[in-house]
């Protein structure tokens, strides 16, 4: 799966159940932040299962008619049953479900992927997610049913990603695999009070899906770069996406300024649940510093004036790990944070949502208030607005530069 450059338009096609923008955003941060200043363009377009003719009509009008450059498919199982809270029932009123919500899934993303390919839109899919544990009320019996659910779909997805030439990405065994590891341990800390009383939210094994998950597997699948940039001083300087200038070597240790090519990646809601479960930071925000041929001892380092950490001189040799802040890679998180929300605004005026809420609501024009159409809804003002976003997001961009200085403790 090859990395998203400057000029792509990508649209991530997904059903109601994604009515988030989150997988993208954190996508998005990624790229505007690894590479400063790309071109690149995503939108998300929701299918309506089981409804064939609105789907190729919204197939023609907001992906092949709109030059895109690749999709990404990703569903969610429950919008494929006719009644979602059904969908893991005990007996045949859950089995008729299941199979039911597994005919519609594949004849919808047949119809998708075939149509795609027609096109020439090079895509990609992504294994179908289960509901998380969580909502899973009825035992041990649902769980084996979402299980055995979600590997029919996901054998349902390769063999049509093979059949019509589009790549596949199997994002549900990692994210089973780590879900299992953290009841595993969840279990094992709390094997005795899990008895009596459910685990609090912050304890509790964790629920399917997590964006940060698929976006780090995501991002794995593409070999996108883990490092935002590494550093060496020494007898010589080696340099990776970033350059160091004015170094000077003072009795209490050097200074100098680093000048950076790529920004930090930015903080978002779910980053400390992500590096606890898959160490995220540590893999999609990685900046190293080594320094070699200073005295031993214990060094405190300064960033911009401001006292940053204490590092031994054998872990500078070894090099650290920092966890530098940037004002333009918290703008371009909160950017990238309204633009989600244009896109959900925007998906409430699409024909899928409408029917919806009409099919809801005897009251047509109250149910076209709920799905945020209007006269003249406003459809124009939402695209103008997410064009302005994008063109901000798209600045030049200027290097960011900081000044760094290690002083030895008890140095003067």
């Amino acid at each position: 799966m090859r990395l998203f450059e400057s000029g792509d338009r990508i649209v991530f096609l997904s059903t109601p159940f994604f009515r988030e923008d989150t997988f993208a955003r954190l996508l998005r941060n990624f790229y505007f932040t690894r590479f400063p200043g790309i071109r690149l363009e995503t939108f998300q377009s929701v299918l309506p299962p089981g409804n064939a003719e609105l789907m190729q009509t919204l197939l023609k009008k907001e992906v092949i008619a709109g030059e895109v450059t690749g999709a990404v498919l990703h569903f969610d199982i429950r919008d494929f049953a006719p009644d979602p809270h059904m969908l893991f029932a005990p007996g045949e009123a859950g089995h008729a479900q299941r199979i039911q919500a597994m005919t519609r899934y594949h004849d919808t993303v047949e119809d998708a992927v075939k149509r795609l390919a027609e096109a020439g839109i090079p895509a990609l899919l992504l294994s179908p997610l289960p509901p998380g544990r969580s909502r899973l009320r009825s035992g041990g019996q649902a769980e084996g049913d979402a299980d055995d659910l979600a590997d029919r779909c996901v054998e349902i997805s390769a063999r049509l990603a093979e059949c019509h030439g589009m790549e596949f990405l199997d994002v549900l065994a990692p994210m089973r695999k780590l879900a299992a590891a953290m009841r595993e341990n969840t279990d094992e800390r709390r094997k005795d009070d899990l008895r009596k009383t459910p685990p609090a939210p912050d304890d509790a094994p964790p629920d399917l899906p997590s964006y940060a998950v698929m976006t780090s597997l995501f991002l794995e699948a593409q070999k996108a770069p883990r490092r935002i940039f590494s550093a060496e001083l020494g007898f010589s300087c080696v340099e990776e996406n970033c350059s160091v200038s004015e170094i000077r070597m003072e009795e209490s240790g050097p200074s100098f300024h680093l000048t950076l090519f790529a920004l930090p990646y930015p903080p978002f809601e779910e980053r400390a649940k992500a590096d606890r479960r898959i160490a995220f930071s540590e893999k999609w925000n990685h900046m190293r510093l080594a320094v070699r041929g200073i005295s031993r001892g214990v060094y405190t380092l300064f960033v911009n004036g401001a006292c940053f950490q204490e590092f031994s001189s054998e872990e500078l040799e070894q090099g650290i790990r920092l966890d530098l802040k940037s004002p333009r890679s918290e703008r371009i998180g909160e950017l990238n944070r309204m633009y989600e929300d244009l896109q959900i605004q925007l998906r409430g005026l699409s024909p899928w949502n409408l029917r919806a809420a009409e099919k809801e609501s005897p009251d047509k024009t109250a149910a076209r208030e709920e799905s945020g159409f209007q006269t003249g809804n406003g459809e124009e003002e939402l695209r103008t607005r997410l064009r302005i976003l994008s063109e901000e997001l798209r600045i030049p961009f200027r290097p960011d530069t900081c000044k760094l200085e290690l002083k030895r403790i008890g140095c003067p």
